[in-house]
């Protein structure tokens, strides 16, 4: 399993799975997940979808838009949400055959909190989804919040639902909790980084690290558009024997809109 860690100065946003029992959890890296040999990653695609993507050099190998959120890999299936409009699809996809879908659950009616845009004019949400699965039972914490542009929380709430994956039945519900199951800093440690990598994280300005096999994972913010202004979610791999950053892809992109005073 990865470890997140600490960087003085940064503000962390990962999540990371609780290793109390034996339940598959995911190997989680910014913008997605990775298979248990960390050889392939699966990332959210910034204009919808799925990209698998060799992590030794960050090339596409394959690109579904049958779900656009990479929940945890079991072996050569890839658990991944369909979002719609306050509707959420479990799907199962195979990675061995270009994503094909190979299950799908019913669909489940979201609570109007869980906003799965990018914000008003005011504020932006952001959410995160944590899963595991027992048993043939996918569990999802979700957690989610509205940050003014600025920076200043303004509101948190988050939710847990669960899903059989063999009769695609939802079977437990809950949303509305201010309290979140799932924080942001969940599963964090305090672990010194080499010296060198945390060199790279400074310079890089990353907001989160995962380290998995012989690869480090860095989270980073950066400007794609200048007007109207657009930024992009970015992960960069970084190898470890040479702290060198070897590639980097966006994973994300949003309007950052300035409200006057």
């Amino acid at each position: 399993m990865p470890c997140w860690y600490v960087v003085p100065g940064l503000v962390l946003i990962a999540l990371q799975a609780s290793a109390a029992d034996d339940a598959i959890k995911p190997v989680q890296i910014p913008g997605g997940v990775a298979n248990a040999t960390g050889t392939v990653g699966y990332l959210t695609a910034p204009d919808g979808g799925i990209n698998a993507v060799d992590l030794e050099k960050g090339t596409v190998l394959w690109e579904s838009h049958e779900a656009g959120m990479p929940l945890i890999v079991m072996g050569h299936r890839l658990v991944a949400l369909s979002a719609g409009k306050k509707m959420l699809r479990t799907l199962v996809l195979d990675t061995r055959n270009k994503g094909k879908k190979l299950f799908e659950s019913e669909p489940i009616e979201m609570p109007d909190w869980l906003e799965l845009g990018r914000g008003s004019r005011n504020a932006r949400v952001t959410y995160a989804f944590q899963a595991r699965v027992s048993r043939d039972v996918l569990t999802i914490h979700w957690w989610t919040c509205w940050r003014y542009w600025g920076g200043h929380l303004c509101e948190t709430k988050s939710g847990l639902t669960s899903v059989c994956l063999k009769s695609g039945k939802f079977l437990q519900m809950e949303h509305g909790r201010q309290e979140s199951a799932v924080r942001p800093e969940a599963g964090l440690t305090n672990k010194p980084l080499p010296r060198e990598l945390l060199e790279v994280a400074k310079r890089e300005r990353w907001q989160a690290i995962t380290i998995v096999g012989s690869r480090a994972y860095g989270l980073v913010h950066k400007v794609a558009k200048a007007s109207p202004k657009v930024e992009a979610s970015v992960i960069q791999a970084v190898d470890l024997q040479t702290c060198r950053v070897i590639w980097q892809r966006a994973f994300e992109e949003y309007f950052v809109e300035v409200v006057p005073d």
